[in-house]
């Protein structure tokens, strides 16, 4: 019981001397200044996205353009080999000398 009054005494002494504390007070017009800085942190955070998505639509753009560009090359490139025969497997052999002799006789 003791411990209990000893408490309620406590909490009351504190809550008291917190009522002699003024409430802090902010300088006049600090609500709208805090909205304007913020509106203009906002409009910065949205034009560096919008600059980071132009950019990254522009690469994947390029991307597909220069993709498209080499397989029409590998197209272009195949009709110009195919007027003119490959090299076969033994002509490769006998120019670097690759040519395999076996000790069996084929019948």
């Amino acid at each position: 019981m003791a411990q209990e009054r000893s408490i309620s005494e406590e909490v009351e002494k504190t809550l008291a001397a917190l009522d002699g504390i003024a409430p802090a007070e902010l300088p006049p017009f600090f609500y709208t200044r805090l909205s304007g800085r913020l509106e203009q942190g906002i409009a910065k955070a949205e034009k560096g996205w919008s600059v980071l998505l132009q950019l990254s639509v522009a690469a994947c753009f390029l991307l597909l353009a220069l993709n498209g560009w080499s397989i029409w090359q590998m197209d272009a490139g195949e009709n110009i080999g195919a007027q003119s025969a490959p090299a076969g497997v033994e002509e490769f052999a006998e120019e670097y000398g690759l040519d395999v002799s076996t000790t069996y006789q084929l019948n």
